[in-house]
This record gives structure tokens, sequence and C-alpha cells, in this order.
């Protein structure tokens, strides 16, 4: 409307131009962000990078400064080997299987080789386990066929069941996952 009218108030065009201005940088109740900003933005996977939570931190004069706070895990943790058991175990009491002791060395290499996948890890370190899972199944496919070309008999056990092929698949996700988690 300046375009067309000039303004006769002067303090007016100043206080018209100055508030265009400002209702931009304002925000906003109804609308939603632009539709740029959520473009540039992507929000869907975010975390906290500690790797400099160890240094020192130092005074100007370079002199002085205070040591980074250590802390203690005191948990019990425990090994591979136990962890592998247990997961046995649970199958065995869920599903009223017959999985034995030289089993375990075959789902060690099943987990050795879900473990020893750096894609899969790199997602693992970026990801929450709920959206890792959607690409787990295709790493946990891929490993249990090799493992089915060393040992037919695992693989029907496991490959016949499908509850007991996903409750080792979610079993196998939760040690990726903890691995990973213990790495950062």
């Amino acid at each position: 409307m300046s375009q067309l009218l000039p303004f006769s108030d002067l303090r007016l065009e100043k206080l018209f131009i100055y508030l265009k201005f400002l209702s931009k940088k304002l925000p906003t109740i109804n609308e939603p962000l632009p539709y740029n900003v959520l473009e540039d933005v992507d929000m869907d996977s975010y975390k906290i990078d500690t790797r400099d939570e160890g240094t020192k931190i130092t005074l100007d004069d370079g002199e002085c400064g205070l040591d980074p706070i250590i802390s203690i895990d005191v948990q019990y943790k425990p090994d591979e080997e136990e962890k592998l058991s247990i997961i046995l175990d649970k199958l065995n009491e869920m599903f009223k299987t017959d999985f034995q002791e030289s089993d375990k060395l075959i789902l060690k290499q099943l987990a050795d080789g879900i473990r020893g996948n750096e894609e899969l890890n790199a997602k693992a370190q970026k990801n929450k386990k709920e959206n890792l899972r959607a690409v787990f199944d295709d790493y946990f496919n891929d490993e249990l066929m090799s493992v089915r070309k060393n040992n037919k008999q695992f693989f029907s056990k496991i490959n016949s069941n499908s509850q007991l092929r996903n409750e080792l698949k979610n079993y196998l996700l939760d040690l990726l996952y903890e691995d990973q988690a213990g790495k950062v």
C-alpha cells in the first residue's frame, strides 16, 4: 500500500518498515517451520558425542587446571561366553529346544559375524535400538545363511520356528547394541 499512496506521517512509515522485518523474526503460533528450514535440518537421529569428556581443563595461564571427573563402573559384566550360555538357556526354556554347549560355538560364530560387520556397527553407533531393528533383519539373515553352510542342523532348528528365530534375533540385537554402547 505504501507503493500506491505515500505515508503522510514519516514516523508511521518507519514503524511499518520496522514491523515488516520484525514479523519475519517472530515465531509463529499456528504455522509450522518454513519448508527450507525443515529441509535443511535432519533430526531423525541425534547422538551426543562425548569424545572430549576426559580432557583436562586448563586456565589461560596454562599452569593450573582441573582434572576430568572419572566415573568408575563397578557393575558386574558377564563375559561373552556366559552371555551366550544365558541366551541358549533362555531359548531352551522358552521353546523347549535342546541346544547344547556345542551350539554355543555356532552361536558365537553368528554373534561374531554380526559384530564384525562394520556397516552395521556404524549404524548401531548412530541410531537408537528401535531404528536399528528395522535394518538388523537383513544382516541377521546374511549371517544365518553363512552359518547354514557350516552347520545345517543348527540352521534348521532356528529356521523351522519363527518365534525362536525372532527371539534369537532380538537377543543378538541386544548384544550388538550393548557392545556399541560400551565403545562410545
